[in-house]
């Protein structure tokens, strides 16, 4: 259901269960938290979070023994206009980045300080 204005939209999909990581995690020599924050002008573009994931994520450690934490800004209405508008969907994540770099968790278009 939709969130009133001006509060943080909550994961809509349901996420992995986290609670018992060891078994999930069962041969990784280390294991990596990802926490991506800031306005998503181009984190939707293919060519960006496939380089996030070639070139931050797998020197790392493998996807697998990666977790991704978000913290994101899906339109472009509290940024400055020096890179134009722009409106993403939680839809656009999923069918995008997301497929790479799933969330273990997530808070989007969250309220400024």
């Amino acid at each position: 259901q939709p969130q009133p204005p001006g509060r943080p939209q909550q994961a809509e999909h349901p996420l992995p269960q986290l609670a018992n990581d060891s078994a999930l995690l069962h041969g990784c020599a280390v294991t990596v938290a990802h926490c991506i924050v800031g306005t998503a002008r181009t984190f939707g573009q293919p060519r960006v979070y496939t380089s996030i994931l070639r070139h931050l994520v797998l020197p790392a450690a493998p996807r697998r023994c990666s977790r991704f934490f978000y913290v994101l800004d899906l339109s472009s209405g509290t940024d400055s206009p020096k890179g134009g508008s722009f409106r993403l969907g939680e839809r656009d994540l999923w069918d995008g980045p997301w497929k790479l770099l799933p969330p273990t968790d997530y808070l989007l278009d969250p309220s400024l300080p």
